[in-house]
């Protein structure tokens, strides 16, 4: 069965909100649990965005580590990978600033829209084998790997 737990306004997107969130989702026993717009996290801009994120995808790997759960992490790509026409790259990330350091793995999804095919690439994995792309035909509402 899937639960939703969400943040309730643009305030409640900082750090501490999406561990609290995280946290309470873990303590509930989810296997699996997703952040869509990461890149958004309203992070204090009076210290170094660097570091700040850095110090978020440690204690949210420390959680992973001691619950026992995984967290798939959505981001967009800056628009310059897009309109050079070439795959996305883990420095391509939007406000990137330490996740391409911690992530123990990154993957891309990049489709055509016109043909409805895809393909997933991985481009970062620290257990296993980076490199691999994944065919995918992508329908109104399903992915299927081929």
């Amino acid at each position: 069965m899937t639960k939703k737990w969400g943040l309730d306004n643009l305030n409640s997107f900082r750090p501490e909100a999406v561990l609290r969130i995280v946290e309470i989702a873990a303590n509930a026993g989810a296997d699996l649990i997703a952040i869509d717009h990461f890149h958004q996290i309203l992070i204090d801009e009076q210290r170094n965005f660097t570091e700040n994120m850095t110090r978020l995808m440690i204690t949210l790997t420390e959680l992973v580590k001691s619950k026992r759960f995984h967290i798939l992490a959505l981001s967009q790509i800056k628009r310059e990978a897009k309109q050079e026409r070439r795959k996305p790259r883990l420095i391509g990330l939007k406000s990137s600033g330490g996740i391409e350091e911690n992530v123990p793995l990154f993957c891309c999804l990049n489709r055509n829209i016109e043909t409805k095919e895809a393909t997933l690439d991985i481009v970062k994995s620290r257990s296993g084998q980076a490199g691999l792309t994944i065919p995918l035909n992508l329908q109104s509402w399903s992915v299927s790997l081929w």
